[in-house]
């Protein structure tokens, strides 16, 4: 039987450059949006976005970006409530 080596770090966020995959998502979504209709203003905007959110991210707790997505309806899970459910029999 061969040995195999696990990472020591599998629950660890994979990081690029000081900065998640999260954090990276939100940077490109921000320049997308800039790149669309540039113009000053926008361009401002798409880097308030990141420097004002990136560090709220990271003091909120792990998976914080996530439920807040899935409560604006931007992303979907199966086999669970509504988010709005103030009932729920199993």
């Amino acid at each position: 039987m061969s040995k195999q080596r696990l990472s020591r770090y599998l629950h660890e966020v994979p990081f690029i450059i000081w900065l998640d995959i999260q954090e990276w998502a939100l940077i490109l979504v921000c320049y997308v949006f800039w790149i669309a209709d540039p113009s000053f203003v926008k361009f401002g905007v798409s880097l308030a976005i990141p420097l004002f959110l990136i560090p709220l991210k990271r003091r909120q707790p792990r998976g914080y970006l996530v439920h807040i997505m899935y409560w604006a309806g931007f992303k979907q899970t199966s086999y669970y409530p509504p988010v709005l459910a103030d009932k729920y029999e199993e």
